[in-house]
Formats: C-alpha cells, structure tokens, sequence
C-alpha cells in the first residue's frame, strides 16, 4: 500500500524554512524541507506532524494557500511581530469567545459587565466592580497566598459573564511555551462573552496581577495585551496607565502586600502610591 503523501504549497513550506532557526529545523529536516520545495517529493503526513512541530506552525495552516501574514486584530497598535504561538493563541480564545456570543445571544443572555465602567468616573466604579464581584473590601485578605486569590477572582470574573482561561502552553504542546517576556496576559471586551487568558507561566503573585489588570481593561469595555513596561525616571511605569493603576489597587489594595520582588518587572506596590485618595489626587492633577 502506498504512503500518503501531503500536498503543501510551496510558499508555505519557503515560509517555514525562512522563519525557522537551522538548529532548530535539525540537517535532516531542512534537506526534506529543499527537496519538497524544489518539487523532487512530497511530504507525508508523519513528516508534516514532525514539521509542524520544529516550526511551531499550526498543522492544519500547512494545508492552507498561504501562511497568515497579518497579526490578529488584538495585536494592532499594541505589538509588532507576534510569535505563531501568541496568534495561535489569541484564535483558539476568539474561536472559544464567538461560539459562547453566539449561544448566549440565542439563549438570551443578558450583557455581561464588559464596558459597563467606560465613561464613568472611576471613584463610582469602583463600588461598582466591588459590587459586581461581591468582593467587597479587604477581599484579598481573606485568602492564603496568590493563587487562592486568582482561584476567588477567576471565579467571581466567571460568575459575572467573563471567559477566564489560563495556559502556559501553545496548542497543547509542552514544547511550545508561551514567552512571559513577550505577554503576560491578554483581555478582548464582548457585550456577551468577554474573555481574559493568563501566562502561566509567571510567578503566582504575577499571574494574579495580570488578571487584576485585565479585569480592568474588561471593565472599561477595552481589548488589551499586558506585558509590563520598562520603568522610568520617578518610579512610574509608563505602560500601564494611571486609570488601569488607580482601578487595580482599587480592586485589590491588599496587592501591596505581597512582599515577593519580582526579577523582570516591577510590581504594581512599586509603581503606586498605596491609597485610593492620593491615587486620585494625583490622577486629577495628570502627574500619573
């Protein structure tokens, strides 16, 4: 019986050989690669698996007419050159967001909290998120350590509506970690089915920082990729703004109390004063 064989455009194998490092391609791999690219054979179905696993190109886009050249919607504007691992990503998590829009819309599902904070003024909305989560004051007090924190608030997010995903992986493949220098987490708003994945990646009390930023992204009904910025002179972070920074402490001041410093970024405790009121006054007066 004859192998079956893959017919693959030669573009998207160019395409692989060009964005592949050689060592991690491996000899034997980039002499098939030249060999099925000048026309001399094609590939087989083993041989495309182990492919897609050298170049961390999906399986299913080989059988496409070309590769994806242009970066998800959520990247523009707020990232250049994304890894094939962060698209893939972001589409796993779009696909999962518009199959539940779709239902809850269907089922008629009234709107989730995305949004529900743009425009109005953030000593309100405050109250506002506090209530929505039935966290109240001190919350973060109440649990032993990050993780069981991100546990209560990724389900308190999920009880109000919000997709909450958490991998450190790309595509169920351990070999395919996702780079915590590239991203941290990211947020897409959605009337119906907002969503929030995070990088596991990082340390928990990390993790649970990047849920709370996203949280608010949500909130003010904003798409977001969290990836902390390099500090600059006066202690301020210029990557993340002064309303994203007076809402996160707002949410959890007890944040400050983590005492954990971390090696690639600062912390939100060093980046901000540790009271709501001198947040405000200093949002107001635009020295944040």
């Amino acid at each position: 019986m004859a192998t079956a064989r893959a017919d693959i455009k030669t573009e998207i194998l160019k395409k692989a050989l060009d964005i592949t490092p050689q060592e991690r391609l491996g000899d034997r791999m980039t002499a098939n690669l030249r060999a099925w690219i000048a026309g001399e054979k094609k590939p087989t179905f083993n041989q495309l698996s182990e492919l897609s696993r050298r170049t961390y190109i999906p399986f299913g886009y080989f059988f496409l007419n070309s590769l994806p050249d242009e970066p998800p919607e959520l990247c523009e504007g707020r990232m250049e050159n994304p890894s094939l691992n962060l698209m893939e990503t972001i589409f796993h998590i779009s696909c999962i967001q518009d199959w539940m829009e779709e239902y809850r819309t269907n089922e008629g599902y009234s709107e989730s909290a995305a949004g529900s904070m743009k425009g109005k003024d953030i000593r309100i909305s405050r109250e506002t998120v506090l209530a929505d989560t039935e966290l109240g004051q001190g919350w973060r007090s109440v649990y032993k350590g990050p993780v069981a924190a991100f546990k209560a608030l990724r389900r308190r997010l999920q009880e109000n509506g919000i997709i909450v995903m958490a991998g450190g992986i790309a595509a169920r493949n351990t070999r395919r970690r996702l780079d915590i220098n590239e991203f941290r987490a990211f947020a897409m708003a959605d009337r119906f089915a907002p969503a929030i994945f995070v990088n596991t990646n990082d340390n928990p009390e990390a993790a649970l920082e990047a849920l709370l930023h996203e949280a608010a992204c949500i909130w003010m009904g904003e798409d977001d990729i969290f990836r902390y910025a390099e500090p600059h002179e006066g202690g301020a972070c210029r990557g993340i703004p002064g309303m994203d920074r007076v809402f996160m402490l707002c949410l959890c001041e007890s944040v400050c109390e983590f005492k954990t410093t971390y090696t690639e970024a600062w912390r939100i405790a060093d980046i901000a004063p540790r009271t709501f009121d001198r947040y405000m006054a200093m949002y107001e007066k635009g020295s944040l």
